[in-house]
């Protein structure tokens, strides 16, 4: 049986001494390679930073920014109401647009909502190769007038916070209408996918080892465009996770490249 599973030494004697050359098979000795190069990928997963709010307890949110016309407002908080969650707890909000104080014209909100305690500092766990986010939302209700209006959107997008600047991924699709939990994913992005939202400021964020200690969070928007009504969104965020992926350590990136260079040895 052991002849079976291992192809063992071919033997070989020549006429000018006698030596014995044990040849090991080639699927043998890449195995015996693919463990420690294995073990060099996982290592260098395992540095990845995740964030992930399942449940959004108040204490844990704060407000970052907030632009509001005269008479708009806005409602948020974590809702333990059974099976409106994605599953339940989840963050819950509404902004309310009325018809502008003069008469004419549009009325906003904008909120942004940080998780403070979620920071990366490039200086202590390494330079940023790419972030990745991933969050679940809905739009519950949103009424025109009083009406039901099945069209109206709200405004979405991922920030990121260094050195006092706001930044979102330029690719983010920022408006969304969906009345049942959908997922939004964005992954393997760099400081230069995203744009500053705070002017005058640095154009991307900095992810390089000398960059600032970066947070996280997201912003919700609504205008009324209708002058003539009151427009009132409701809507929710659920299972929101940030993946923070460091660039390799260059002796990792050795190890690995040689590595590669034995195993492609054997197969010639």
């Amino acid at each position: 049986m052991l002849a079976a599973l291992v192809d063992f030494a071919d033997i070989s004697i020549t006429k000018e001494h006698s030596m014995r050359r044990l040849l090991f098979p080639a699927g043998l000795l890449a195995a015996a390679l693919l463990v420690p190069l294995i073990s060099l990928f996982s290592a260098a997963n395992a540095s990845a930073v995740t964030f992930t709010d399942t449940t959004f307890a108040d204490a844990d949110w704060v407000i970052r920014s907030e632009a509001v016309t005269p008479g708009s407002s806005h409602t948020f908080g974590q809702d333990t109401t059974p099976g409106a969650g994605n599953p339940s707890p989840y963050r819950r909000m509404t902004h309310t647009n009325p018809v502008h104080p003069m008469g004419s014209g549009s009325t906003f909100t904008t909120i942004t909502h940080e998780r403070e305690t979620w920071s990366y500092d490039p200086a202590v766990s390494g330079a940023i190769d790419h972030i990745d986010i991933s969050m679940d939302r809905i739009v519950f209700s949103a009424t025109v007038g009083g009406q039901p209006s099945p069209s109206s959107a709200v405004g979405h997008v991922f920030r990121i916070y260094q050195d006092g600047l706001a930044f979102f991924p330029a690719n983010d699709p920022r408006a969304f209408l969906s009345r049942s939990w959908e997922n939004i994913a964005l992954t393997n992005l760099a400081g230069t996918d995203f744009v500053t939202t705070t002017s005058p400021g640095a154009l991307n964020p900095d992810f390089s080892a000398a960059g600032g200690v970066i947070t996280f969070g997201y912003g919700r928007s609504n205008t009324n465009t209708a002058q003539s009504v009151e427009v009132i969104t409701t809507h929710g965020i659920d299972n929101f996770t940030v993946t923070v992926v460091p660039i390799p350590e260059p002796s990792t990136l050795l190890m690995i490249g040689v590595g590669m260079v034995l195993l492609g040895s054997t197969r010639r």
